[in-house]
């Protein structure tokens, strides 16, 4: 009997999902130019390895990536609004990459669907990690 080699443990690895929330919030002075430390300082915070962020617009994008350089990037940056993946390539490597519209068929990518006002897109990354080769995807 031949006994197996044990499965390497999995890596520590912390996921965060944030709602950036699109930069012009209303009249009550909640805008971006506000909150932009704030998320980052958060972000930095919670030391991820790997952010999943909703409601980004580019003017947002860009600062995110400028205070969170020590990730690298996967973003649909021709669109108004993003849901980018960063991750630390350190730890990982992005093996397969894109953005999708949630559209119409044959609509043209940015389009809103249907009864939305805005379009909805979704982005994803499989990653591997470097030190184990174990792979996840994101969404």
């Amino acid at each position: 009997m031949t006994v197996p080699e044990p499965v390497p443990p999995r890596p520590d690895c912390r996921l965060v999902s944030y709602n950036v929330l699109y930069q012009g919030v209303g009249p009550d002075g909640h805008g971006w130019v506000r909150r932009r430390e704030a998320v980052t300082d958060e972000l930095h915070r919670l030391r991820p390895d790997i952010i999943a962020l909703q409601e980004v617009w580019m003017e947002q994008f860009v600062d995110l990536r400028n205070s969170l350089s020590e990730f690298s990037w996967i973003a649909a940056t021709e669109a108004p609004a993003h849901t980018p993946i960063a991750y630390r390539d350190r730890a990982f490597e992005a093996i397969d990459s894109g953005t999708f519209w949630l559209s119409p068929p044959g609509a043209d990518p940015g389009t809103p669907a249907w009864d939305a006002t805005y379009q909805r897109l979704a982005t994803y990354a499989r990653l591997e990690h470097l030190g184990t080769g174990q792979r996840v995807t994101v969404m």
